[in-house]
């Protein structure tokens, strides 16, 4: 029974959410500040809440590294979920 009932939930889901959107090395993405979206403070509210345009450099499960569109590497890793 609880089988059936979680099988109907994640089918309903599935329709509502989009799948993951798996990106290719060289693709143009951009980062999405996140740390903007609850903020307070009158100065921050006219900040821009995505990056400017870089390339995808390597995938690593759920995230990617990403470099300038110079070709220099960013420090870190971003998830799929803010590209």
């Amino acid at each position: 029974h609880a089988i059936k009932h979680k099988a109907a939930f994640d089918k309903k889901l599935l329709q509502r959410a989009p799948k993951e959107v798996v990106f290719k090395p060289g693709q143009l993405v951009q980062v999405y500040r996140s740390d903007l979206d609850y903020t307070f403070k009158t100065e921050r509210k006219l900040l821009p809440k995505w990056s400017t345009p870089h390339h995808i450099h390597t995938h690593l499960l759920n995230s990617y590294t990403l470099e300038t569109l110079e070709g220099t590497p960013l420090r870190g890793e971003f998830s799929a979920r803010r590209l």
